[in-house]
């Protein structure tokens, strides 16, 4: 499988999975997993690549460590989508820590009847979460609920 995305061919891919959708998402650190794992849900939402960044929100999370502060990145993410149609175009983390993430999310506020996702996603998951560092490298394997 190809990862679609960002830098030097790092970003995210589908992996297989029986029932729901499982992406994995690399980076060179941290915050470039986040930032992909954002792309990555506007890709399942039905985020087109040339979106446009008319609208702006500030997140300030907090957990119990970067595995489940990336699971509440990505709630929150599908939460701003739920409720008002964001869609992520640009994402800035400003502070990740193991407890703490705050981003500026550049986006749109769409209709998302209008987008049509092939599906709807239900929630992220715990089920095979996992972040690990190999060489120079970050990865994070997420489940997302359909």
């Amino acid at each position: 499988m190809t990862l679609h995305g960002k830098k030097n061919g790092r970003g995210w891919r589908f992996l297989e999975h029986t029932a729901d959708i499982r992406i994995e998402m690399c980076g060179t650190d941290l915050k470039e997993v986040f930032v992909n794992a954002a792309f990555a849900l506007s890709h399942l939402l039905g985020a087109k690549s040339d979106l446009p960044t008319s609208d702006k929100l500030e997140v300030d999370l907090e957990a119990d460590g970067y595995e489940d502060l990336l699971v509440e990145w990505l709630r929150e993410l599908l939460y701003r989508n739920q409720t008002s149609g964001f869609l992520v175009a640009e994402p800035r983390i400003t502070t990740l820590t193991p407890t703490r993430v705050k981003a500026t999310l550049r986006g749109r506020h769409v209709d998302m009847e209008a987008v049509g996702p092939d599906f709807e996603i239900k929630g992220v998951t715990y089920h095979g979460l996992s972040i690990r560092k190999d060489d120079n490298t970050y990865t994070a394997t997420v489940v997302f609920d359909i």
